[in-house]
This record gives C-alpha cells, structure tokens and sequence, in this order.
C-alpha cells in the first residue's frame, strides 16, 4: 500500500522543520547566499557561531548522539565543514569504551559507533577544498583537545574511532595530492604531527 502523497509531503516538511530547529538551536542557522558564499571560503567564520557547549551536553546521551548522525546526512557541505571538527574532537575527548555493561554506558558507546561510522561514510564521500579544510581543522582541535595529557593514544584505541579516523587521513592524503605538491606537502606535515601525539 503506497503512502498518501499529501501525508508523504506533511512528513517531509515536518522532518525539515525538526532539522531546522536543532540547526538553529546548536548555531547552524539558514544562510543567505552571501553567507554561503562566505562560508565556502571560510567554513570557520560558520563554526563560530556553533554553541559548543550545547553540542556536547546532545553528545553526552545516546539519544542525543543517535540525533547528530541523523543530522549529519542532511546538512549542506559547508555545514557538515563546520560542525564535523567539533564532533570529532568532543567524541575523543570522552573515555574510550569502557567495556562496562551498564545501560546507559553500553548504549552510548553504541550511539558512538554508529556517529563514527557516518563520520566515515561522510569522510569517504568528501572530495573538495571544503573538505580538506575540514580535515585540518579536525586533526587541529584533536590535537589541542589532548595536548600534554598523553591521552590522544587512549582515545584512538577504539576501533570505530580509529576506522573513522583512518577514512579521514587517507581522503586527506588523497586530496591533498590532486591539489598538488605544496598543498600535499601541508597535509603531511599536518598529519606527521597528528601522528607524533597519536602514536
């Protein structure tokens, strides 16, 4: 039996507007084409008007992670460019899977999983400069999230982190070098770094 055309419509405009909401609620308003414009440029004059705080109380239930990766499909790019760094960083800030079997432990650390692994679907399909400077600023706040805490190896020894990480670094790698040598050149030594502290 095929769905009313009308309640289809009713639906799609319901889940539009509940996207919306929660856009706007952690800083992702509607841009105008000059702010898209913008933000193509300078993806991190968007990111400034992300509510941290916010995002990281939504990443601290399972509920509220399971609502960031719905989320995530459905942003425009430099969206996705603007809050992925942050929900990267504040995921590995928090202790890796524990492998306590508590309810609520066990289905965040679920919740996580299923992050990372949009996380890496969305990695994989990236391919812009956009992109590339996602990767930078990825690497950036996770690094700056553990340094001189000697923790960045702890929080990558969990396996759905680090798949999700590898995606990153190997798309980094490869659109760095289609930019060619210069470009390439500062991804490497962007994740050289990255590596020191991880390893």
């Amino acid at each position: 039996m095929q769905a009313d055309p009308s309640e289809k419509s009713n639906l799609q405009s319901e889940l539009k507007g509940a996207l919306n909401d929660l856009n706007e609620s952690i800083g992702l308003r509607g841009l105008n084409e000059n702010e898209r414009e913008l933000s193509q440029q300078n993806f991190i004059a968007l990111e400034n008007h992300l509510d941290i705080r916010l995002i990281a109380n939504i990443l601290q239930s399972a509920k509220g992670t399971k609502a960031v990766s719905r989320v995530l499909v459905h942003l425009q790019e430099e969206e996705k460019c603007a809050i992925i760094p942050s929900i990267m960083a504040l995921s590995l800030a928090r202790p890796s899977k524990s492998g306590h079997n508590l309810g609520p432990v066990r289905d965040l650390d679920k919740a996580e999983g299923v992050l990372m692994e949009t996380l890496k679907d969305i990695f994989n399909q990236s391919e812009s400069d956009l992109a590339l400077m996602m990767f930078k600023r990825c690497l950036d706040l996770i690094m700056s999230t553990h340094k001189g805490k000697d923790t960045l190896k702890s929080a990558l020894s969990n396996v759905d982190r680090s798949k999700a990480l590898h995606a990153l670094l190997l798309k980094g790698c490869e659109i760095s070098a289609a930019r060619g040598p210069e470009t390439e050149l500062e991804w490497i030594d962007i994740q050289s770094e990255f590596l020191e502290e991880a390893i």
